[in-house]
């Protein structure tokens, strides 16, 4: 009966012993956590929102509501966006950040204009695919009684050089 008597104290010191060292190990741990991340434990952070094709003044308002800053780069001009819409934003959509953060905005300064080419003396299907290459589509071929070689390119409208929105038509006239 001796035996077992000393035996339950033991045991219970050990047990407490075993208790007091994962204590002391947890708030070890906890310590050098907070000594050593190089962020806040409950931090504000969350992911920007996507403002691109916005009009500016909605983007810069969702950024806001979001707890974010918005800020105005540079204009560009854009293939097929209008003036005065958000075509980049940096950082971009999905970044998580703190709250506070300056998002720049890039907002589109209008259409991009691409000019006719000169496709003038070219026969009408090179013509087509070059006019096409520019990125402006062909509206319609006129065709109309010319000295030229049959199938030729006399003129187009606009005319070469002429500034156009991508995607815009242009009228071949070749000869008959």
């Amino acid at each position: 009966t001796a035996p077992t008597s000393e035996a339950a104290p033991r045991r219970r010191r050990l047990l407490r012993d075993l208790m007091l060292l994962a204590l002391l190990f947890t708030v070890a741990f906890g310590l050098a956590y907070l000594a050593l991340m190089p962020g806040p434990v409950i931090a504000s952070s969350h992911a920007v929102p996507r403002v691109l094709e916005l009009p500016v003044e909605a983007a810069e308002r969702e950024l806001t509501t979001a707890g974010f800053r918005a800020r105005r780069g540079e204009g560009r001009l854009h293939p097929v966006l209008a003036d005065g819409v958000v075509i980049w934003q940096d950082p971009p959509a999905g970044t998580v950040l703190s709250s506070g953060t300056v998002v720049t905005l890039t907002v589109s300064d209008g259409l991009a204009l691409y000019p006719v080419p000169d496709v003038l003396q070219f026969p009408a299907s090179l013509a087509r695919r070059v006019v096409e290459a520019a990125g402006l589509r062909i509206e319609r071929v006129d065709s109309v009684p010319s000295s030229a070689p049959r199938g030729t390119v006399i003129e187009t409208r606009p005319s070469p050089g002429s500034a156009r929105p991508l995607g815009s038509g242009v009228v071949l006239v070749v000869s008959t």
